[in-house]
């Protein structure tokens, strides 16, 4: 269940879903899908850290166009890392859940003033599900 300060562009639906009663969507209306913003995350400033993201996606449609899987860190208000998957390239499936895995190698952070994120950015206004989104930290 996702919930908490740190999650926003949260939109559910009960139609279709890959575990559980419910899953999110990012509809064509959302240029930002579901999204997760901190900078309470102490291991990113002990050393180099391994992102490892997985989750399910279903598209209804052969072309899903710009939608990206992206985490960027912020630094004293400047970009220090910054990694997208273009989901066309990952999902090859219609009308059916699919698995994503993907990895990010991030760099130590300096201070504690800084912001981590990771979201889904539907330039292309695509609709997508999603279910089962999480990410751990290596």
């Amino acid at each position: 269940e996702i919930n908490g300060n740190e999650w926003s562009n949260i939109r559910k639906t009960s139609n279709h879903y890959y575990s559980g009663k419910h899953s999110g969507i990012v509809g064509a209306d959302m240029e930002y899908g579901l999204s997760y913003k901190t900078n309470k995350m102490a291991e990113l400033t002990k050393g180099i850290r391994t992102l490892v993201f997985s989750s399910y996606f279903f598209k209804d449609k052969e072309q899903i166009n710009n939608c990206e899987v992206v985490v960027s860190i912020n630094e004293d208000g400047k970009s220090v890392y910054y990694k997208s998957y273009d989901l066309q390239k990952q999902l090859k499936k219609i009308n059916k859940w699919e698995k994503v895995d993907l990895m990010f190698q991030l760099p130590q952070i300096k201070n504690n003033d800084y912001e981590f994120a990771i979201y889904l950015w539907n330039r292309g206004k695509t609709n997508l599900g999603i279910d089962d989104f999480g990410f751990k930290l290596f």
